[in-house]
């Protein structure tokens, strides 16, 4: 087995760039634009703002209820530089939380959080879908029974959060 082939069986295992030669003190060109390419697709998608209408109705269009809320981060530039202020509601979206739960009757068995957070592609992507796949799930796992022991609808999908 020659070196490059161990480098090949290697290359199955993980999507990190290994092994990938040189051209003189830097890498063939080909690997090298690939990575450029590649960093220039993240940079746009930590950039990238969420459509947060479009992820609501795809969310409501799912059966689920939706609340926005926002982080202490006043926008993505702050919350880049300080990701510990994404962590916690700002005080008119703890209030609105607040006054939601206050008024539900029954607390929700399931919360789905749809966030941005450093890539907002990603929420608008996949939340929907993977909310919807946990949900049905939880509800085939029995998970997701109340008192009325009805199963299947359970009303679970009333809630769901949105830091942007």
């Amino acid at each position: 087995m020659t070196d490059a082939d161990a480098w090949d069986a290697l290359r199955r295992f993980t999507n990190a760039r290994i092994a990938l030669g040189r051209a003189g003190s830097s890498l063939p060109t080909a690997p090298l634009l690939a990575f450029e390419l590649a960093h220039a697709q993240a940079r746009d998608a930590v950039h990238q703002p969420l459509d947060t209408d479009a992820l609501r109705a795809a969310i409501r269009a799912a059966g689920f209820d939706t609340l926005d809320v926002r982080s202490t981060a006043p926008d993505r530039d702050h919350y880049l530089r300080r990701p510990d202020l994404g962590r916690a509601l700002d005080d008119a979206s703890a209030a609105r939380l607040a006054d939601y739960a206050a008024a539900m009757d029954d607390a929700p068995e399931l919360v789905f959080v749809a966030a941005d957070s450093l890539s907002a592609f990603a929420a608008q992507r996949h939340a929907t879908s993977r909310s919807a796949a946990a949900h049905a799930s939880a509800c085939d796992a029995r998970w997701l029974e109340r008192r009325s022991g009805r199963g299947r609808d359970t009303g679970a999908r009333r809630a769901r959060g949105s830091y942007r």
